[in-house]
């Protein structure tokens, strides 16, 4: 949910707390909290890649012994966003992922989109119960 907030002398947007009773000098721009709606919502995964293995959501310690590390970045309508690969070139379309037979590392990235496709819609379907357990006030 959006918080009541005002604005104070200087223009900054203040967040009306509990803490100080709800009680600002000034009035509230926004009088009662609203449920935010959000058009696209954007999910990543990471994985680990190493030679023909795929580890998805690897820990610090994990990341940190890898030599490939790839950050997918979906929206909620399964388009990419973001593809991430420290260290090397940047992949920015999904035009620019060519199966090719020779490239295990293109196939391995091509898993790894939809391995995030995967834990996606497995996110989203918790997202949507507790939105729909959501009272709007």
């Amino acid at each position: 949910q959006i918080p009541a907030v005002s604005l104070n002398d200087n223009g900054k947007i203040v967040v009306v707390s509990e803490e100080n009773g709800g009680k600002l000098e000034k009035d509230a721009v926004n009088k009662e909290r609203m449920k935010l709606t959000l058009r696209s919502i954007p999910f990543s995964l990471t994985c680990v890649l190493h030679k023909n293995y795929i580890l998805a959501d690897p820990t610090a310690e994990e990341e940190s012994i890898m030599e490939t590390i790839v950050t997918v970045v979906l929206d909620s309508s399964s388009q990419l966003v973001s593809l991430y690969k420290p260290g090397g070139p940047v992949l920015a379309y999904t035009s620019a992922i060519q199966l090719n037979e020779d490239d295990e590392e293109l196939l391995l990235f091509q898993d790894c989109v939809a391995l995030t496709r995967q834990r996606m819609k497995e996110l989203q379907k918790i997202l949507d119960e507790a939105n729909s357990c959501m009272e709007v006030d």
